[in-house]
């Protein structure tokens, strides 16, 4: 009732201060004093009160310490009761695990037994298997000599092919040559055609003069001396003719030629001109306009003649047809053998491909399932790690939780001391107090 006189910081530091310790003895007995002088019969009262409170906290402490020890005995019990169930559970287990190895041994002997009986009849089979190997050789070795007689013949028709494939490069190189014989001979009639379209003209002049002469040969009979001789000179002619018209033909070609260079050189001057004057564009688009009449004009006559001649290359080009057609007649009987040849090859290496495909096939299957063999190892492998690794963390767990039990429990412990140690140092106190007060009373 009297305590909110006394500083706080002297009750928490009592123990680590002894003069704080005298100084609140003295406050204490002051007010005990005071006490004293107001009623004597109050101080008596407070100390019997103070005893059967100190009577009931002794008898509390021993119960405590009773309950605790009582605890700490069952406890202790408990853990090796747990301890003796671990053991018995431990040695069920060993024993246990050795009855399952005495069941594998005898299961590993059946099996070796069965495995015995099998390697017997294995051995049987291939007793039986070498004798049939034996017939297969000697079949094998037949055809083996079969096969060297085919491969000879093979050997032979390659040889032949290889031939018949150097006459064939040899008949295109020809083919070549002749493509371009015949682009030569292509110029060559161009030629010739200029030459035919002038010999023309000569026999149809002298188809004319052939029939006044069959009419007048009776008559004329001492004039084809003269005739011939006039033929003759004809013939000179015509070809002087010829050359002149040749003549004729280059100096045109060269003076086309001058008039594409004076072209040139007038596009020069006139972009010139234009970089100089702008003025004289107009003149230069004039002659330009000029020009392009005049090639027009020249157009003209170059279609007319080319239509000319068209029309005697439509000609030619009948003959050449009729000769294209039979031509690929026999190409396309060529073509129908050498197709039927291809197929038959076709036939074969399409055989080739679909037995190395079967075998392709047979490989990847195989493949497959050693992948699938080595997944499942490797599955079962992964579950038990996983396995172990779950009793591990299940393990460190149970010791983490052990670990923070015993510390708890260590703390409980340390905690209950220090109690214990306050409250005897209340009660020495206390003790000394009620000393004190007894002798101030005396």
């Amino acid at each position: 009732m009297f305590a909110h006189f006394i500083p706080t910081h002297f009750q928490y530091n009592c123990n680590q201060n002894n003069q704080a310790i005298l100084h609140l003895h003295q406050l204490k007995l002051r007010l005990r004093l005071i006490l004293h002088l107001t009623n004597g019969d109050i101080p008596n009262k407070i100390l019997k009160k103070k005893k059967k409170k100190k009577k009931k906290k002794k008898k509390k402490k021993k119960k405590k310490k009773k309950k605790k020890k009582k605890e700490k005995e069952e406890e202790e019990e408990e853990e090796e009761e747990e301890e003796e169930e671990e053991e018995e559970e431990e040695e069920e287990e060993e024993e246990e695990e050795e009855e399952e190895e005495e069941e594998e041994e005898e299961e590993e002997e059946e099996e070796e037994e069965e495995e015995e009986e099998e390697e017997e009849e294995e051995e049987e089979e291939e007793e039986e298997e070498e004798e049939e190997e034996e017939e297969e050789e000697e079949e094998e070795e037949e055809e083996e000599e079969e096969e060297e007689e085919e491969e000879e013949e093979e050997e032979e028709e390659e040889e032949e092919e290889e031939e018949e494939e150097e006459e064939e490069e040899e008949e295109e190189e020809e083919e070549e040559e002749e493509e371009e014989e015949e682009e030569e001979e292509e110029e060559e009639e161009e030629e010739e055609e200029e030459e035919e379209e002038e010999e023309e003209e000569e026999e149809e002049e002298e188809e004319e003069e052939e029939e006044e002469e069959e009419e007048e040969e009776e008559e004329e009979e001492e004039e084809e001396e003269e005739e011939e001789e006039e033929e003759e000179e004809e013939e000179e002619e015509e070809e002087e003719e010829e050359e002149e018209e040749e003549e004729e033909e280059e100096e045109e070609e060269e003076e086309e030629e001058e008039e594409e260079e004076e072209e040139e050189e007038e596009e020069e001057e006139e972009e010139e001109e234009e970089e100089e004057e702008e003025e004289e564009e107009e003149e230069e688009e004039e002659e330009e306009e000029e020009e392009e009449e005049e090639e027009e004009e020249e157009e003209e006559e170059e279609e007319e003649e080319e239509e000319e001649e068209e029309e005697e290359e439509e000609e030619e080009e009948e003959e050449e047809e009729e000769e294209e057609e039979e031509e690929e007649e026999e190409e396309e009987e060529e073509e129908e053998e050498e197709e039927e040849e291809e197929e038959e090859e076709e036939e074969e290496e399409e055989e080739e491909e679909e037995e190395e495909e079967e075998e392709e096939e047979e490989e990847e299957e195989e493949e497959e399932e050693e992948e699938e063999e080595e997944e499942e190892e490797e599955e079962e492998e992964e579950e038990e790690e996983e396995e172990e690794e779950e009793e591990e963390e299940e393990e460190e767990e149970e010791e983490e939780e052990e670990e923070e039990e015993e510390e708890e429990e260590e703390e409980e412990e340390e905690e209950e001391e220090e109690e214990e140690e306050e409250e005897e140092e209340e009660e020495e106190e206390e003790e000394e107090e009620e000393e004190e007060e007894e002798g101030m009373l005396g």
